[in-house]
C-alpha cells in the first residue's frame, strides 16, 4: 500500500509544470518504461567512462557532471536511481568534508533523488511513500540503534553525524519501495553493476600494460574494486541464460576479462566472494546436465589464462599464498579483531557510540609490532560484526547477524516461491545477498560508506517479498 498525504493548499496547472520544464515527469508508480530510460542508461554509461580520462587530482569534475545529470533528470525519480546505482561503487573516493563530516556523491544523489520524489509528490498532489510494514525489522533496529546509541554514546558530535546518515538510510528505503516497481529495475542494476565492472577491468588492464603485471590493480579514482565479483556473477547468470549465440560469444569473452582483471587486482576477499557466488548460482541455475558445457567453456578459459598470469608474477604468487599461509595483512586484520574484542570487553552492553569506532580502535591497537600499524593503519575493525559491536555492544551485533539472516531468508524465499518472472533475476538477488553477507565478514558495509548498496538490496528484497504477484 502507498501512503498518500493530498495536497488540497497546493494549486497549478499541469500544463504549466510541463512548459517550465519541457519534460513531462514519469509518475513514481508508473509500471511502464520509456525509451528515454534506455537513453539514460547509455548516457550513465559514457559518465562513468567518462573516469577514465579525468585524472584523480581533476576527479571534481567527474562529480559535477555526476551532479549535472542528476539534475538534467530532476522529473524522473526512476532515472536518478539508475544514476544512484552507480554512484555507490565510487562515492569512498568522490567525497568532499566539511567541519569534519564527508560528504560523499551517494549523499548527494541521493539528496537530488529525494527533490525529485518531492517534484513528483508536488506534481501528482500527493505524497507518495511506501507505509511501514510488519517485516521492517531492519528498519526498527535501526531506529533502535540510533536512540540507545545516542544515550551511551562516549562522543555526542560523532554519534549525531552518524545517526543522521542512519535516518537517511531509512528514509532511503521507503522511498526506493515506493519507485521500485518490477523485476526490471533489478535488472538495471544488475547491468549498472556489470557496467562498473567492465569499465575497472579495463582500467585494471590499462594500469598492467603500464606498470606490469606486479603489485596490486585497483580500479579507477585508486578504488578497490569491490563491484567486480558482482558484475562477474551477474554477466555469468546472463550469459547462461543467453539464447542467441552471436551475443552470448560477446557475453563469454566479457566474461573473460572481467576474470582475469579479478585475479589481477590481487584482492583475496574479492577472489573467495567470487568463488562463492559463482558455485551458489550454478548450484540453483543448472536444471539439465546440457548446460555444463557453458560452465566448462567459460572456466576453463578464465582459469588457464589467470593461472598463467599468476604464475608468471611473483608478487602475485606470493599474495595468493598469503591466504593459507599468512601474511602482514593478515596479521594486521587479526591485531584488528583482538583490538575490537578488547573494546567490547570494555563495553559490552552500550559500546562506544556510532561514529566513535576510530579513536577507541587506534588506543587499543596491540603495540607488540608498531611497524606494521604504522605501514597499514589499523583504523577500522574489517568486520561489520565487530563493527556494530565497538559501536553498539552485544546490541549491535544482534542486530547485524538479524540484518544479513533476514536478508538472505528473503532473498531465499524469493528464489524457491518465484516471486519474480526472471529466474535468472532471483538466482543474482539471492547470490547478491550470499556475497554481501560474506563481504560483511572482512569488510565495514552497512556503517561505513556501503549503507546504501545495503539498503538498495534490503528494499528490493522486501518490495517483492511482499508482492502477491509476480511482477507488482
Amino acid at each position: 500500500m502507498v501512503l498518500e498525504f493530498y495536497m488540497k493548499d497546493i494549486n497549478f496547472n499541469n500544463r504549466d509544470w510541463g512548459n517550465l520544464f519541457l519534460l513531462k515527469p514519469i509518475i513514481i508508480n508508473n509500471t511502464m518504461f520509456s525509451k528515454d530510460q534506455i537513453k539514460l542508461f547509455f548516457l550513465q554509461f559514457i559518465l562513468i567512462s567518462g573516469i577514465i580520462l579525468i585524472n584523480e587530482e581533476q576527479s571534481y569534475l567527474f562529480l559535477f557532471f555526476y551532479i549535472l545529470a542528476s539534475v538534467f533528470c530532476i522529473l524522473n525519480p526512476k532515472y536518478i536511481l539508475y544514476i544512484f546505482y552507480s554512484s555507490i561503487w565510487i562515492s569512498l573516493k568522490l567525497h568532499f568534508e566539511i567541519a569534519n563530516v564527508i560528504i560523499r556523491l551517494s549523499d548527494i544523489i541521493f539528496l537530488l533523488l529525494f527533490s525529485s520524489w518531492l517534484i513528483n509528490s508536488f506534481y501528482n498532489k500527493r505524497l507518495m511513500i511506501d507505509t511501514p510494514k510488519k517485516n521492517d525489522y531492519v528498519i526498527i533496529g535501526f531506529v533502535l540503534l540510533s536512540c540507545f546509541s545516542l544515550i551511551t554514546s562516549l562522543n555526542r558530535f560523532g554519534t549525531i553525524v552518524e545517526i543522521i546518515q542512519i535516518f537517511q538510510l531509512i528514509f532511503l528505503y521507503y522511498m526506493l519501495k515506493s519507485i521500485i516497481n518490477n523485476d526490471r529495475d533489478i535488472k538495471y542494476f544488475m547491468i549498472a553493476t556489470i557496467i562498473f565492472g567492465l569499465i575497472d577491468s579495463f582500467y585494471i588492464f590499462y594500469t598492467v600494460f603500464e606498470r606490469g603485471i606486479g603489485g596490486r590493480h585497483i580500479g579507477i579514482l585508486e578504488k578497490t574494486p569491490d563491484e567486480i565479483p558482482y558484475s562477474l556473477v551477474f554477466l555469468y547468470l546472463l550469459f547462461l541464460s543467453e539464447k542467441n549465440m552471436f551475443i552470448k560469444g560477446i557475453k563469454l569473452g566479457l566474461l573473460l576479462i572481467l576474470t582475469v582483471a579479478l585475479f589481477l587486482t590481487m584482492g583475496r576477499g574479492l577472489l573467495i566472494i567470487t568463488g562463492v557466488m559463482f558455485v551458489v548460482s550454478t548450484i540453483i541455475y543448472l536444471g539439465s546436465r546440457k548446460k555444463y558445457i557453458n560452465i566448462v567453456i567459460m572456466f576453463t578459459a578464465a582459469a588457464i589464462i589467470s593461472i598463467f598470469l599468476i604464475s608468471s608474477s611473483q608478487s602475485a604468487s606470493k599474495r595468493y599464498g598469503s591466504i593459507v599461509k599468512g601474511g602482514e595483512h593478515i596479521d594486521l586484520r587479526l591485531y584488528n579483531y583482538y583490538s575490537s574484542i578488547m573494546i567490547m570487553k570494555k563495553y559490552p552492553f552500550t559500546g562506544v557510540g556510532l561514529g566513535n569506532d576510530y579513536e577507541y580502535l587506534k588506543a587499543n591497537l596491540p603495540d607488540f609490532s608498531p611497524e606494521l600499524v604504522r605501514k597499514w593503519g589499523g583504523d577500522t575493525p574489517h568486520n561489520e560484526l565487530l563493527h556494530f559491536g565497538i559501536q553498539s555492544g552485544v546490541v549491535g551485533v544482534v542486530f547485524a547477524i538479524f540484518f544479513y539472516f533476514s536478508l538472505i531468508r528473503r532473498s531465499y524465499k524469493i528464489l524457491t516461491q518465484k516471486k519474480l518472472q526472471s529466474q535468472t533475476l532471483a538466482i543474482g538477488l539471492f547470490s547478491f545477498s550470499i556475497g554481501i553477507f560474506l563481504w560483511s565478514l572482512a569488510n565495514d558495509v552497512i556503517l561505513a560508506g556501503y549503507g546504501s548498496l545495503a539498503i538498495l538490496i534490503t528494499a528490493f528484497t522486501d518490495k517483492i517479498y511482499g508482492s502477491n504477484e509476480a511482477s507488482y
